[in-house]
């Protein structure tokens, strides 16, 4: 589990510990009323589905936020020359990471950021509408253009941020899981 220090851009673990109990039959106070620090434990599960795989120059999926549908995703194409992993070139290998709110210096603020991605930093979740607005991070969008891009893309960022600073303040875990599924190869209807 994490705790995010925004202050210092930064984010520490922390280590859960036994409960507190009374420190005799007569003390029957709580433990957060004898000082002690009460952290979450719920988590905040997020889930990429890669589902359309058509071209050359992107991938898009679904974004799910605890099982319910949040956004339309998309990524840099699955490999690049037969290559999977490459920096620039290729979305993150599926798997299970973390999300972090980390600064960016690019979009000089925090933003959510994946990690830990094998051979890869600075994978952040924001907002874009094509392939040659990523390097590699992840982009939202509320509605699915054609193939090859998203739209609506600042309110869906803004519409998870919301959630996801929600679950920072309340000191929730934040996982995502990114699948490849079953791909779709048709066109989006128009």
């Amino acid at each position: 589990m994490y705790v995010n220090d925004v202050s210092a851009g930064k984010s520490m673990a922390f280590h859960r510990v036994a409960p507190i109990h009374p420190r005799n039959d007569n003390d029957r106070t709580l433990p957060h009323e004898r000082g002690a620090v009460q952290y979450s434990t719920h988590r905040m599960q997020l889930l990429i589905q890669r589902i359309w795989d058509t071209n050359p120059e992107c991938v898009i999926g679904s974004l799910y936020v605890d099982g319910a549908v949040e956004a339309f995703t998309l990524e840099l194409p699955l490999s690049f020359e037969g290559c999977s992993n490459v920096h620039n070139k290729t979305c993150i290998p599926a798997g299970q990471y973390t999300v972090e709110r980390l600064f960016s210096p690019h979009f000089n603020r925090m933003m959510p950021h994946i990690v830990p991605v094998p051979d890869r930093d600075n994978i952040m979740i924001h907002f874009g509408n094509t392939a040659k607005d990523t390097d590699g991070c992840l982009l939202l969008g509320k509605t699915r253009i054609s193939d090859r891009m998203i739209g609506e893309s600042v309110i869906a960022f803004e519409e998870l941020e919301s959630k996801l600073d929600s679950a920072w303040a309340n000191h929730e875990e934040i996982t995502i899981e990114i699948r490849n599924v079953a791909f779709v190869t048709t066109q989006p209807s128009e």
